[in-house]
């Protein structure tokens, strides 16, 4: 009910679909499938790097996009996170083992703020709740922080 879709669940709308049956949702928002979202170019902002990498990425809510790390940045803890959920800045905010992990996420901090915002502002903003953003990442998903420029662990 809402908008929480379990695994189950989940595995259930991708059979479904896989057959060719329409699926609808009382909260659209909340659609798991990333299929159905399109790919857009993203402008990935690499520390230590002078340009920003364009790679195609999803949108699932506005501001906020999904994207896997290209491999030639993978290292540490991106080897088995290479799943990013950013801002539209090109700045990463944190990382998923998996792809669903990573939209699951952004469905999570949708809400939170207008993530169309510039980055700054959205760190100056007092209204921002930046307890409790941390709070729903570690409580409701399987990721890990990144602070800064450099990542981080939940």
């Amino acid at each position: 009910m809402g908008d929480y879709i379990g695994d189950s669940t989940r595995a259930e709308i991708r059979y479904a679909r896989s057959l060719g049956k329409p699926v609808r949702f009382t909260h659209p928002a909340v659609d798991p499938d990333p299929v159905s979202l399109p790919l857009v170019p993203y402008k990935l902002v690499i520390p230590g790097f002078e340009r920003a990498v364009t790679l195609p990425a999803i949108e699932p809510a506005p501001g906020l996009f999904v994207y896997e790390l290209p491999l030639e940045h993978r290292e540490g803890d991106s080897v088995a996170n290479p799943w990013r959920l950013g801002h539209h800045s090109g700045k990463a905010l944190a990382a998923f083992p998996s792809e669903d992990d990573a939209l699951r996420a952004a469905r999570e901090v949708a809400n939170l703020a207008d993530w169309t915002r510039p980055a700054d502002d959205l760190r100056a903003d007092a209204d921002f709740d930046l307890e409790r953003y941390f709070l729903r990442m570690e409580v409701r998903t399987n990721g890990l922080f990144i602070l800064g420029t450099r990542e981080g662990t939940r």
